[in-house]
């Protein structure tokens, strides 16, 4: 008899937190189709913003305040020697919820012949990265997108290329590149 009705009541219990999450979930989506209407729930499009090359201390911490004041997050893809450089802008990253990743340390670009080179400065700047956020890093965009893809599993990384290349790098007048 016990058995009996302690099965029930946690059936009763599981199914009732069943139904709140179900009735929880029905108000977000019609919040959600409030706010941008019904038929374009399911079209909404996303992009993924990143940034490489960082830290700078004056480009830096005008993107960071312009991306607070919007209310939107980035990815960081950031350099060892720059961030050794600039450990509170990475602290402030952080802080303000951004992704960092890895850039290695030096910019270098990977070639046949630099491999080992160019893993140990993933490494190096990894454990900068670590011990300014305590996180271990779990993306990198290596520089120029060459990327040898047995440091996969080597290192527990995962690579994040571009589809869009804005092409602000090959100028610095700002009216090419807005």
């Amino acid at each position: 008899m016990k058995k009996m009705l302690t099965a029930i009541l946690l059936f009763d219990l599981i199914a009732g937190l069943l139904f709140l999450g179900m009735q929880e979930m029905r108000r977000y989506r019609s919040v959600e189709a409030a706010i941008i209407g019904e038929d374009r729930v399911e079209d909404i499009k996303k992009i993924a913003i990143t940034f490489d090359d960082g830290p700078h201390p004056s480009y830096t911490e005008q993107l960071l305040d312009g991306l607070k004041e919007r209310g939107v997050h980035a990815t960081f893809f950031v350099t060892g020697e720059h961030a050794q450089l600039h450990p509170d802008i990475i602290r402030r990253m952080q802080a303000e919820g951004h992704i960092i990743g890895n850039h290695t340390y030096s910019h270098i670009q990977l070639t046949k012949n630099n491999r080992e080179k160019f893993k140990e400065e993933l490494i190096k700047t990894n454990e900068i990265l670590k011990e300014i956020t305590g996180e271990e890093v779990q993306y990198v965009r290596p520089p120029y997108g060459s990327w040898d893809k047995s440091f996969e599993k080597e290192l527990n990384m995962f690579p994040v290329l571009w589809t869009v290349d804005p092409l602000d790098w090959c100028s610095k007048n700002v009216n090419c590149i807005t």
